[in-house]
């Protein structure tokens, strides 16, 4: 305890001394006058404790051998406020500069001096430090400080020096295109440059470090905000050139560079190593998001660890070339230990030239890629291009958007780029594929996996379209490639020519899209984009594939084949679906070359035609080799001919040299062939196996099966005659089979609405004669058709020809799904007999000037008794019925010119009552008028006009249910306003006479209405009821010599209205009758009216007992007409001619009235006294 304390006395001790030593020589200034007198006096230490401002509009130079300026609080600043570049100058001579503890606000300027320290000091300024004399002996040490650049164009530029940066923070200023700190050595001597614990940060105007032929070490540093002009030289936070160094923990964010290198840009380094680095939304508008390199040099290396990239999540529409990182020229680069997220738009690792990398340990999360751009891109090679060596990655989340072809993994065109243990998921792209190469391009992939692959549109997933003649090794090697889930029906290889590899492999669910139907390529044009599902080949390529799987393939076929050389071994295909065959060959092209397949597994597969092998013989000619041996064929399932093969081959094409040699065929189907389906046995494939296994496979007559080639009977002998009259039916259903090369009969049964026209094969029957085929025939009926289930029948046809011996031939003319056959026709032996003309007529009843002998047929039969005379045609004399088949009525006759005269003179007695009514009105005041009522003069009036009315509908000849119901509602509303009116009229004149009575005129006002209004009311609602019941309708009736019209039909309720009708007019006949012996002077002839409508009536009934329509409707048309007529006259014409003969007897003399008139008067003496008639 007492050695602690010494040691802590001994200390102090020490820091006293110092302090006394320092201030020996120190020297307080507080104001600018001491400044400028203490800045070159012999004091080398100067103390400022306050705020000292500068006004002087000079440079001061400092001079002296050494100079301290130290602060001790922050209340001790420096300001200058002259606007100069250089505040400051220490000149060569001051050889040590010391600043502490200050607050700085100007400019300074160093030139050569040997150590310059600046620690804890808030700097708001430029400087610059020059130093022409190379030695690597003079220093610049920054510690602790903030340094604030002004506004100006030149920020804090260090020439030769060694740089110390440690814990403090630079801040730009609001200029463009300018470094925030530039740190220039010479070629001859690379000074240092140390960072540690600081921060730049460029406001988003200014670049950060420049620096050149430096040896530059970083430690714990951040570089944020940095941007890098056009006017630049690239790199957002670090431009180095010709430098090498050393960085370590450090942090970039918010970088961007218009140039290549969002945060760093590396040109012509030597060796640069990067440690725990992190990259936040850096980015280049050019090239390499994070940084850039470039050299002409292998001696540029640059190495780079545990590195993190966070970029942009918002997509840009700007692509460049790196989003990673991009490099030019010839240099090495390592990357170990990378996760980056959110990369876009572009290429993400770019290489132009010759670049050499190794690249281990990659992770990327959500890769946006646009255009050409790819994951791994090199172009424009110097020499061989970029060798690039990718290890242990991992790739999630690509989308490559490109309206051209483009490769979302890798695209190059020189160079060599091998990956191994990568994996790769989730690729989502528009039109891409995974690799493109061409030029002088290797790639070699071992233990990679790629899964999860989606294109909107077909493309090829690896395209090589290297030439061969400039490769001396395979331009594409894969390895244990893992190839799973890819939605798109582009081909998985294309190839030109040159060599592929394909080992150990292994793909499963490939073009998943037609699992679901909706592949892009279903309605597009055919091209080799999606032709194949596995292999494209073009020119003369060299392909090797085994110990590899395919499984659940799906696709238009699986290869093609041209010329080349193609060697599959020891490979499985599982689980797929090919539409033309695993293997499709068509000479269309030219082909040659040598097509080996060895030891391979076969199974579960499907298609179309042909599982295996899809023979297309378009133009024939010679064929490639072909070699299989060893394959396993197991349950295969072709869905129409050909379960393992189908080939069309015909003509000069030799198949046979194609042989199947030791294979194993088992449970294999097709419609027809369920191993092999060819044109015929010319040109069948060669089986080499044993001859018990020969033997077992021929059993099932469906394993072999040829094209059809001849058409057969199976229900006609040859010899057999059918002999028929010209135009009968042969009725007998006749049944062709189809035969193919073997002999055995096709056996296919299916539904025929599942069945396409276009696969049904069509046949046609003609008929001509034996020894002159130019005789005219004809075939009736079902003389086209098509055969399902390979049978072809025939029945209900009928033959139109001259007597004599006929051939009828039943002749193929479209053969669906399958080729033209051999024997397409076949025939039957017809006689046509002499007609019978006593049992038949001999006519031509076709129109084809070709008699037929034939029983005449009418259908339908004749009816009514009709004679049917001739084929539909009917004789319907003696019946009284008319038509085709005497079915049809023949219609009532009606007199037109009498209903004209009907209409004309109703016409006129409408108007005439019209006339009358304004007559009525006219005179209603005159006595004749007022004592016969006015109103119900109106009303009579008012009926006879609907009376007349309805005569003209009782002469219609069609009606409709309305023109029904509206006639019967004319005729008792009629009814009801004539005869109602003359019932109270006469009653009121019975009542007055007969009980001798006078009227009370007041109620008689009340009630004289309630008659009428009873009955319309009554009419009413019978017409309603008809109509809302529909039991009123118009119907066609016959007459007593079946001819037919139309009338009206009306319910029982109608008889309703009949017996109110006819109570009426019994009441009112009675009362007529009661009063017949009053005085004429007294009364109307009311009873007039009564007798002239039952008298109506009757005939009526009369007329109904005769049974003949005609003159009902004309007897009650004109029966309505006299008896509507004769009340008109009755009265209503009298009463007009009296008012006449008043006025005329008026305008006589009163003597000569008295003397030679018969005076009228309208009142009665009786013994009883004097009544006086009112009407009202």
């Amino acid at each position: 305890m007492k050695r602690v304390l010494s040691l802590n006395k001994f200390i102090s001790l020490c820091f006293i001394l110092l302090f006394i030593i320092i201030n020996t020589n120190a020297v307080i200034v507080s104001n600018e006058d001491e400044l400028l007198t203490k800045i070159n006096s012999k004091e080398k230490v100067l103390n400022i404790n306050n705020e000292i401002t500068v006004t002087k509009n000079e440079t001061m130079e400092v001079k002296s051998t050494s100079i301290s300026i130290i602060g001790n609080s922050d209340s001790s600043v420096l300001r200058f406020s002259n606007n100069i570049e250089e505040n400051i100058h220490f000149l060569k001579t001051c050889e040590v500069i010391e600043i502490n503890d200050i607050t700085i606000y100007g400019n300074l300027k160093f030139f050569e001096n040997k150590k310059i320290t600046l620690k804890n000091v808030m700097y708001n300024g430029f400087f610059i430090s020059d130093n022409s004399n190379v030695d690597n002996q003079k220093t610049i040490s920054i510690l602790n400080s903030e340094f604030n650049l002004p506004h100006t164009h030149i920020g804090y530029q260090i020439y030769n020096y060694n740089l110390t940066i440690d814990n403090s923070k630079f801040y730009g200023n609001d200029v463009k295109n300018m470094y925030l700190m530039s740190v220039m050595s010479s070629k001859d001597l690379l000074n240092n440059l140390e960072i540690k614990n600081s921060l730049f940060s460029g406001n988003y105007r200014n670049s950060g470090i420049e620096t050149s032929y430096t040896n530059i070490t970083c430690e714990h540093t951040r570089f944020e905000k940095c941007f890098n002009g056009k006017e630049l030289n690239g790199g957002g936070a670090l431009t180095l050139s010709y430098a090498q160094g050393q960085f370590y923990d450090i942090n970039f964010e918010d970088n961007i560079s218009e140039n290549s290198g969002g945060s760093i840009s590396l040109k012509f380094t030597l060796k640069t190593y990067f440690d725990i680095i992190s990259f936040k939304n850096s980015t280049s508008l050019e090239s390499g998001h994070t940084f850039s390199v470039f050299s002409d040099s292998y001696k540029t290396t640059t190495t780079l660890y545990n590195i993190t990239q966070i970029g942009n999540n918002e997509k840009s529409d700007h692509s460049i070339e790196g989003t990673f990182f991009s490099s030019f020229g010839s240099n090495r680069l390592i990357i170990e230990n990378y996760n980056g997220i959110h990369l876009n738009t572009g290429s993400v690792m770019s290489f132009e030239g010759d670049s050499k990398a190794t690249l281990l340990n990659l992770n990327f999360t959500d890769v946006y890629i646009r255009n050409d751009g790819s994951l791994i891109k090199t172009y424009d090679p110097y020499e061989k291009g970029a060798n690039i060596y990718v290890e242990k990655s991992f790739v999630y989340n690509i989308t490559q958007e490109s309206d051209d072809y483009s490769a979302a993994i890798i695209s190059t065109d020189s160079g060599f780029v091998k990956l191994n243990e990568v994996y790769y998921e989730n690729i989502k792209c528009h039109k891409s594929g995974i690799l493109y190469q061409h030029g002088k391009a290797k790639t070699h992939i071992r233990s990679v996996t790629i899964k999860n692959f989606y294109s909107e549109w077909p493309e090829i997933l690896f395209f090589n379209n290297v030439d061969y003649s400039e490769n001396e090794y395979s331009a594409i090697n894969f390895f244990e490639l893992n190839l799973i889930d890819v939605y798109q029906d582009g081909v998985i290889f294309y190839t030109g020519d040159s060599i592929v590899e394909i080992h150990h492999s292994y793909f499963k669910n490939i073009h998943e899209c037609y699992k679901h139907n909706d592949c892009n390529s279903f309605s597009e044009k055919e091209n080799n984009n999606f032709a194949q599902s596995i292999l494209f080949i073009n020119n003369n390529p060299t392909v090797k594939i085994d110990y590899s799987t395919f499984e659940e393939i799906y696709g238009k076929s699986g290869m093609n084949v041209r010329q080349g050389t193609v060697m599959i071994q020891n490979t499985s295909i599982l689980n797929s679906y090919f539409e033309k065959g695993f293997i499709y060959y068509t000479n269309e092209y030219e082909t040659s070359g040598m097509y080996m397949y060895t030891n391979l597994n076969f199974n579960n597969n499907r298609s179309y035609r042909g599982t295996f092998l899809y023979f297309d013989d378009i133009v024939g000619g010679n064929i490639p080799f072909f070699m299989i041996n060893g394959v396993s064929f197991n349950n295969n399932t072709a869905s129409s001919y050909g379960g393992i093969i189908y080939s069309t081959a015909q003509g000069q094409t030799n198949v046979k040299q194609i042989g199947f040699s030791y294979c194993n065929f088992s449970n294999n189907n097709a419609l027809l062939g369920k191993i092999s389906y060819v044109y015929d046995l010319q040109h069948e494939f060669s089986f080499y196996m044993d001859y018990a296994t020969k033997q077992i496979l021929n059993k099932d007559k469906n394993n072999f099966v040829t094209n059809p080639t001849k058409i057969n009977f199976e229900n006609y002998n040859n010899s057999e005659v059918i002999e028929i009259n010209s135009g009968d039916r042969i009725e007998k259903e006749y049944i062709c089979n189809i035969y193919d090369d073997y002999g055995n009969k096709f056996e296919i049964n299916g539904d025929i609405s599942e069945t396409k026209s276009e696969d049904l094969v069509f046949y046609e029957l003609s008929l001509y004669g034996k020894k002159n085929a130019l005789l005219p025939t004809k075939v009736f009926g079902s003389y086209k058709g098509y055969c399902f289930n390979n049978s072809c029948k025939f029945k209900d046809i009928r033959l139109v020809a001259n007597p004599g011996d006929y051939v009828l031939e039943l002749k193929i003319i479209s053969y669906g799904q399958f080729n033209a056959f051999k024997t397409n026709s076949i025939s039957m032996n017809v006689k046509i007999k002499e007609c019978n003309l006593t049992e038949r007529i001999s006519q031509d009843r076709d129109g084809i000037n070709i008699n037929s002998c034939y029983k005449p047929i009418c259908s339908p039969p004749c009816a009514n008794k009709g004679i049917c005379v001739n084929d539909n045609l009917c004789n319907c004399k003696n019946t009284y019925f008319k038509g085709e088949t005497c079915s049809e009525r023949y219609k009532q006759n009606r007199y037109k010119i009498l209903d004209l005269i009907i209409k004309i003179v109703t016409s006129i007695l409408i108007i005439t009552t019209i006339i009358i009514i304004a007559l009525v009105y006219h005179y209603k005041n005159v006595d004749v008028i007022k004592a016969a009522s006015f109103d119900f003069l109106n009303f009579i009036l008012i009926g006879i006009i609907l009376n007349y009315i309805y005569g003209i509908f009782v002469i219609k000849e069609r009606f409709v249910t309305a023109e029904c119901i509206l006639s019967f509602y004319f005729e008792q509303i009629g009814f009801t306003l004539i005869f109602g009116s003359i019932l109270i009229k006469t009653y009121r004149i019975y009542y007055i006479f007969m009980e001798l009575k006078r009227i009370n005129k007041n109620a008689a006002n009340d009630q004289k209405y309630y008659l009428l209004i009873f009955l319309i009311i009554f009419h009413s609602i019978i017409t309603v009821f008809q109509w809302i019941t529909k039991s009123t309708k118009s119907v066609n009736e016959v007459d007593s010599v079946e001819r037919e019209y139309n009338t009206c039909k009306y319910s029982n309720i109608f008889y309703f209205s009949q017996i109110v009708d006819i109570f009426l007019v019994l009441i009112g006949s009675y009362f007529a009758y009661e009063i017949r012996n009053i005085n004429k002077k007294f009364k109307e002839p009311l009873s007039v009216p009564f007798y002239v409508y039952i008298v109506y009536i009757i005939f009526i009934q009369i007329m109904n007992l005769v049974n003949n329509h005609v003159l009902i409707v004309y007897f009650k048309s004109l029966g309505i007409i006299i008896y509507s007529t004769t009340i008109l006259y009755f009265l209503f014409i009298i009463k007009f001619d009296t008012i006449k003969y008043k006025k005329k007897v008026e305008s006589m003399s009163s003597s000569e009235f008295l003397k030679n008139s018969k005076a009228k008067t309208f009142t009665s003496n009786t013994d009883e006294g004097r009544i006086q008639i009112y009407y009202h």
